[in-house]
């Protein structure tokens, strides 16, 4: 990613972050619309998994110069959605709500060029997610 991607992404997460929870409720409401049986994997309180949801992305989005740091980490958080029943085809459904949710909390700020930015970054970390524990395997 370029210096100018990486700053598009933080900004725009800097002023997303105090709107997170409608971003994560829009994120869950369009992934259960689109891929109703995930439904079932959610069994805690969504607000309590929204603010999971939102340190992870707080992490990714700070780290971003040194993504390849947080791989093992990725790598395990694919591991631990795999036993929870994730199955690798929910992940474009998964970026995809998430996407939607940030341009729509996001607004007139949302640009070509930042869905493009976020859409690179959200395939990233499914793509290490998806790497473990089964090997390699990329989302399209």
């Amino acid at each position: 990613m370029t210096a100018a991607t990486l700053a598009r992404i933080r900004q725009s997460y800097d002023r997303l972050l105090p709107r997170m929870p409608e971003v994560t409720a829009q994120f869950y409401a369009r992934l259960f619309d689109a891929r109703p049986a995930t439904r079932a994997l959610f069994t805690r309180d969504l607000q309590h998994q929204g603010r999971h949801l939102t340190a992870a992305l707080t992490l990714i989005v700070r780290n971003l110069s040194m993504l390849d740091a947080l791989e093992p980490a990725l790598h395990d958080l694919g591991a631990h959605h795999q036993s929870l029943g994730v199955r690798c085809d929910d992940y474009p459904a998964v970026r995809d709500a998430m996407l939607a949710a940030l341009a729509d909390v996001a607004g007139p700020s949302w640009t070509p060029d930042l869905a493009d930015d976020w859409t690179h970054l959200l395939q990233l970390i499914c793509n290490h997610m998806l790497r473990a524990p089964t090997g390699p395997a990329r989302v399209r």
